[in-house]
């Protein structure tokens, strides 16, 4: 190596403006962007909407950003789910490779309205009824022996009344 030749910067340079002129840095997808509605079943609500968890940049020729497809892949949803949680992906492609792929996610809680998500399923509702019913009727029965004292003593007093006055 005796050093570096003028031919050498030539061609350094040469090679960064056909980088520079031909590519460019393409942003796909922002943070937040709204993908789509997915419907879902016994939860609170009937859809929910679909964001993408970050943003995508990738460095692509500048003819080339119209060649670039999406596909977005939904996992099995399980309910519950909490706000953030990832539900799937949107893969980009282009020439059939892929090149990149965005976390979606979904910006609200929803909660199964299932009663096997209670805990116990139809038994624990059944015993959560049966244990409230027990309750009410305790709270009845002592109403109704609490009433019944405070007659007896009214018609002892009146009794006595009538006794001592007649």
């Amino acid at each position: 190596m005796k050093g570096v030749s003028l031919e050498m910067y030539q061609d350094a340079h040469n090679l960064f403006n056909y980088g520079f002129e031909e590519y460019q840095n393409t942003i796909l997808v922002s943070k937040n962007t709204f993908v789509q509605n997915i419907k879902i079943q016994n939860g609170d609500s009937k859809e929910i909407s679909v964001i993408t968890e970050s943003d995508f940049t990738t460095l692509l020729k500048k003819s080339a950003s119209a060649e670039v497809k999406s596909n977005v892949v939904i996992n099995e949803i399980k309910l519950p789910l909490e706000a953030n949680d990832v539900i799937g992906k949107i893969e980009y492609s282009m020439d059939g490779e892929i090149i990149g792929s965005v976390n979606l996610i979904t910006p609200i809680e929803v909660k199964s309205t299932l009663v096997e998500s209670s805990g116990g399923g139809i038994f624990y509702s059944i015993l959560k009824f049966l244990g409230t019913l027990v309750v009410f009727s305790l709270v009845a029965l002592i109403l109704l022996k609490v009433y019944n004292d405070i007659r007896i003593r009214i018609n002892r007093k009146k009794r006595r009344k009538k006794y001592n006055n007649g």
